[in-house]
């Protein structure tokens, strides 16, 4: 098609004129180049919307203790049209008596706004001391810890606690916690946080600017960290 056009400009152009041969090559192949280029244009311009380029985010963390760096964590979120996928892993190697070194994994898969997958993996001094995973089937979620598979009563499932290093709860009431297989409540505190209460007494707050989880403040029963965006 790019080749008839170009042998019809030149046959209009070359009119009761003599061409040599290798100038009519240098022709229809210059015309056919700079028409393949303008159809590529406007193929691109036509379709772009149409096309669906994955987004990532990617932050990293710092955990403190005490004024001294004792750990890192990094989030990563990659989004596919209606598909998120988000990963969270972190290290911690402190002392308390005897060294210690925490090493955590997560991912939660979200398919149109409804989680379709998470896992949960934390090892201590390398002994494994959770290892879980959640899918939906069927429209309803399974959860497999320790060869052991139960049926979970919740509907669908639209926030959990990892998505929350990446979407500010401003209207959320309840974010569902996949370790402990359960929702729990999301209270505003007076310093802008967002503070959860664990079944276990634990509590975490997470801390947002322009959206984005800039600070976690983590309680437990022996200690307190601050995890902290780093540039």
């Amino acid at each position: 098609m790019l080749f008839l056009i170009c042998y019809t400009l030149l046959k209009r152009f070359s009119r009761g004129r003599k061409l040599p041969a290798l100038k009519v090559a240098e022709f229809l192949n210059g015309c056919a180049t700079r028409l393949s280029a303008s159809f590529f244009t406007r193929f691109v311009l036509l379709f772009m919307p149409l096309m669906v380029f994955p987004q990532d985010s990617l932050y990293n963390y710092k955990i403190m203790y005490k004024g001294d760096n004792i750990g890192w964590m990094k989030l990563e979120k990659s989004t596919e049209g209606d598909k998120s996928d988000i990963s969270l892993v972190s290290e911690i190697k402190t002392r308390i008596v005897v060294p210690i070194k925490v090493y955590l994994e997560e991912q939660s898969v979200f398919e149109k706004g409804k989680l379709i997958f998470s896992s949960q993996l934390s090892k201590t001094n390398g002994k494994i001391k959770t290892d879980k995973q959640t899918k939906l089937v069927n429209n309803k979620y399974e959860v497999t810890e320790n060869g052991i598979r139960n049926v979970m009563p919740y509907p669908a499932i639209s926030t959990n606690l990892l998505l929350m290093y990446f979407e500010e709860p401003v209207a959320a009431k309840y974010v569902y916690n996949d370790k402990h297989q359960r929702f729990l409540k999301i209270v505003k505190t007076s310093d802008g946080g967002y503070e959860l209460k664990f079944p276990n007494g634990n509590k975490n707050c997470f801390y947002y600017s322009k959206g984005i989880c800039t600070k976690i403040k983590v309680q437990r029963d022996l200690y307190a960290v601050e995890v902290i965006l780093t540039p």
